[in-house]
């Protein structure tokens, strides 16, 4: 879906949401992204759906890596 905003969509920022993170995302290509938002699954769902904290982490890194800020939701914490 990031393909599909940088062709798709005309911005001067985009900003990318990993939420509700269900699974690791590997390794992703952020390059374009001004930064990602992370954050697991709320409400009635959030007991059956588990964010490893590596996965955020993992996206954590490489959002860094490119100099790209990253928001956690306090769901995280």
């Amino acid at each position: 879906r990031i393909d599909a905003l940088r062709k798709n969509v005309r911005a001067k920022h985009y900003h990318v949401t990993f939420e509700p993170l269900f699974d690791d995302p590997g390794t992703v290509d952020l390059s374009g992204v001004n930064w990602i938002v992370v954050g697991t699954m709320t409400g009635a769902q959030s007991r059956k759906i588990h964010t490893e904290p590596e996965w955020a982490w993992s996206l954590t890194d490489q959002a860094h890596k490119l100099g790209i800020p990253v928001f956690m939701k306090e769901d995280l914490v």
